[in-house]
């Protein structure tokens, strides 16, 4: 193994941050080394261990962490997908953070693209489970009432919602 896949590898491996790892590993796949590394024990042991972190970690580690499981398994494929699976299926449930987080650019991997973060995590949703589903794809788009044609839109959301915006039901 040369010495910059071995370099790419124990940051995607030992990072300190999920976004450290999300970095490592996107340099693993644009610089075409990260076929070589999927196989190894210390990439599956460090892709499980992403896993954990899309159960229990921070809400914003958890949809960074999903995407990087996402990405990953779309890239490898084989075996590292139907991992990719059983991970999504256990850390995907009804506490699940809103995606609208995705949209603090800030707290994002450096060179993360929101919008594909987002796509990946509604794509990793497909994995989810339970009477919230439904909800949590629809609660951000809320409810449009207008009560008059002067009168700005009210958006009304329901005991389930998980947005961002301000409202009197939202958590």
């Amino acid at each position: 193994m040369e010495d910059i896949t071995a370099a790419h590898l124990d940051r995607f491996s030992s990072g300190s941050s999920i976004n450290d790892r999300w970095v490592a590993a996107r340099d693993l796949m644009t610089t075409q080394r990260l076929m070589s590394v999927a196989e190894t024990d210390k990439f599956q042991a460090a892709f499980l261990s992403i896993g954990d972190k899309a159960r229990y970690g921070s809400d914003i580690e958890r949809l960074v962490a999903v995407d990087l499981v996402i990405r990953l398994s779309n890239f490898v494929k084989g075996q590292l997908s139907r991992v990719a699976k059983d991970i999504l299926s256990k850390a995907i449930t009804d506490d699940f953070p809103p995606v609208s987080l995705l949209s603090e650019t800030e707290i994002l991997p450096n060179g993360a693209k929101s919008a594909e973060l987002r796509e990946n995590v509604v794509i990793a949703l497909q994995h989810a489970s339970g009477d919230w589903v439904i909800p949590y794809l629809t609660c951000p788009l809320g409810t449009k009432i207008r009560q008059s044609i002067s009168s700005p839109e009210t958006i009304i959301h329901g005991p389930w919602c998980r947005c961002s915006t301000t409202a009197t039901n939202c958590r």
